[in-house]
């Protein structure tokens, strides 16, 4: 029975799994998390789109653009000095956020997200192949 479900779930086994592997390398501040994320969250792309649930689908696209994003400022992440005499580069530091910046964006990335939902409701069904209405 477990051995069915995993041959006919294995692609989300596969997102569950490279999605905990995501979780370590962001813990070690790791630069593979990046290539990671985005194929987890293409792979839950895949798995949304065959189960109709649109909205669900269209926030993973989110997040691989944003990884794809974070993925090249993590690369191209450094700070030039240039003195009089020389020119070095200085390494970004990991630094936390501030609770009211956190609470701002937290704000923000609601009322987007709920604007968001808001106008896939009101896309025509037609766009997607088999969607209903609920």
């Amino acid at each position: 029975m477990l051995i069915d479900w995993l041959s006919d779930n294995y692609i989300e086994v596969f997102g569950a799994v490279a999605g905990v592997v995501y979780i370590f390398l962001e813990i070690r501040a790791n630069i593979w998390l990046w290539p990671v994320g985005i194929i987890t969250s293409a792979v839950y792309v895949w798995v949304f789109f065959n189960g109709k649930l649109y909205a669900d689908m269209s926030l993973q696209v989110y997040y691989v653009i944003i990884s794809i994003l974070g993925w090249i400022w993590w690369i191209k992440g450094t700070r030039r000095q240039t003195t009089a005499n020389e020119d070095k580069k200085e390494k970004l530091q990991i630094t936390n956020l501030k609770l009211k910046r956190a609470y701002c964006r937290q704000l923000h990335l609601s009322f987007s997200m709920r604007l968001c939902g808001q106008r896939l409701s009101i896309l025509p069904i037609r766009l997607f192949p088999g969607g209903t209405r609920l």
